[in-house]
C-alpha cells in the first residue's frame, strides 16, 4: 500500500471524526436546557438560632437512658427483616450471616467456623465485646462501626429502634446480661432538655403577641381620654364659681 492510499485513509478517519464533533457541538446547541427562565421555587433554608453557625442538630439520648424504654416486643417486629440472613434461635447456625443467639455480651466475631471479615476480626483481637453502646453504633451503620465489613445492611436511623433491637437480643440468652446503668451525666443532661422544654413553653405562654400588645395600649388611652373629658366639666364648674 503506497502513501498515497495511506493519506486517504487517515483523511476519511480524521473527517469522520470531525463530523462526529459537529454533530455533537450541534446537538448540545439544539437541546441545552434553559437556565433561569420560567416559575421557580425555592426551598426554605433551615432556621439557624441567634449564636450558631449551623443548623440545629438533633441530640441522640445515650443507649444507657433508651434501653430504660426500649420494648423486646417491637425489637422482635424489627427482626423478621433480619432472619433471612441471621439464626438467633438457640441452633445459632451460620447462614449468610453468623448466628445471632446469646450475641449480647459476646466477644465480636467469635463464631470459630464463619468467615468474618478483616475490620471485624480486628475487633476481636483487640478483646471488644458486644456491649450495648457498640451494638447501637453497630446498628445504626454497620460500615461506620466496622469499614470494610460485608454486610451491606444499612442500618437503623431511629435510635429507639436500635435500642428495642437490642432488648430482643438480649432476650436471646439463658443468662441475659444487666441493662446499662444511667450514669449521673445523662440525668443531668435529660434534666436540662426538659428544663429548656419547659422554659420555652413558658415562653410561649406568657409572651404577648404585637397585635395583642397593640390593642392593649389604644384601649388604655381611650380610658385615659375618657378620664380627661369626664374631668374637663368639673374644671369648668369650679372656675365659673370661682368668678
Amino acid at each position: 500500500m503506497n502513501s498515497f492510499e495511506l493519506n486517504k485513509i487517515f483523511g476519511a478517519i480524521l473527517g469522520a471524526l470531525v463530523f462526529v464533533m459537529g454533530v455533537g457541538f450541534i446537538a448540545e446547541a439544539i437541546y441545552r436546557p434553559i437556565e433561569n427562565r420560567g416559575a421557580t421555587y425555592e426551598l426554605p433554608e433551615p432556621e439557624i438560632a441567634e449564636g450558631q453557625t449551623g443548623p440545629v442538630v438533633q441530640e441522640i439520648e445515650p443507649i444507657a437512658v433508651r434501653m430504660q424504654t426500649a420494648s423486646a416486643e417491637a425489637g422482635e417486629r424489627l427482626m423478621n427483616r433480619c432472619q433471612s440472613c441471621h439464626d438467633y434461635s438457640e441452633a445459632n447456625a451460620n447462614r449468610t450471616g453468623p448466628g445471632i443467639y446469646n450475641i449480647m455480651g459476646e466477644v465480636i466475631a467469635h463464631h470459630d467456623d464463619f468467615n468474618y471479615s478483616d475490620a471485624l476480626i480486628a475487633l476481636r483481637e483487640q478483646g471488644e465485646v458486644w456491649d450495648y453502646q457498640h451494638m447501637d453504633d453497630f446498628l445504626a451503620s454497620p460500615r461506620n462501626f466496622a469499614p470494610g465489613t460485608r454486610m451491606t445492611f444499612a442500618g437503623l436511623s431511629n435510635p429507639q429502634d436500635r435500642a428495642n433491637m437490642i432488648a430482643f437480643l438480649r432476650t436471646l440468652s439463658p443468662n441475659p446480661i444487666d441493662l446499662p446503668e444511667v450514669s449521673a451525666e445523662d440525668v443531668v443532661e435529660d434534666e436540662a432538655d426538659a428544663n429548656n422544654a419547659s422554659a420555652a413553653e413558658a415562653d410561649d405562654a406568657t409572651s404577648v403577641p404585637a397585635e395583642d400588645a397593640a390593642a392593649t395600649d389604644a384601649e388604655a388611652t381611650d380610658v385615659d381620654v375618657e378620664a380627661e373629658a369626664e374631668v374637663a366639666p368639673v374644671e369648668d364648674e369650679n372656675a365659673e364659681a370661682a368668678q
